[in-house]
């Protein structure tokens, strides 16, 4: 996972690569427990989820993994939440999700 678009290392476009294929999140149900997931796989405590990213950190490009993320929170990668992944979802990077972590 990484963060695309921000200013420092703790915000911004949330990407995933996955079998070297990167991606964005659709911003649908996002909110602060799926980002405190992102944030803890980059190493940090606290989280704020920022929907529709692309007016912050610009607009992803190609993939978009998933879509209606819904994490509880305690996760440890964003993988286990559930989620409806590629392919299945109506979204555009429009709609990209982000995140400020600290």
């Amino acid at each position: 996972v990484s963060l695309k678009g921000g200013v420092g290392r703790g915000e911004g476009r949330v990407e995933l690569k996955i079998s070297n294929i990167t991606g964005t999140i659709c911003s649908d149900r996002w909110d602060d427990r799926d980002a405190k997931v992102i944030c803890r796989m980059l190493g940090f405590n606290k989280a704020k989820a920022v929907r529709n990213a692309r007016d912050r950190y610009g607009m992803g490009s190609g993939l978009i993994w998933a879509s209606e993320v819904a994490c509880r929170g305690d996760e440890h990668d964003v993988t286990e939440c559930s989620s409806i992944f590629v392919g299945r979802h109506n979204c555009s990077h429009l709609q990209d999700a982000g995140v400020i972590c600290s």
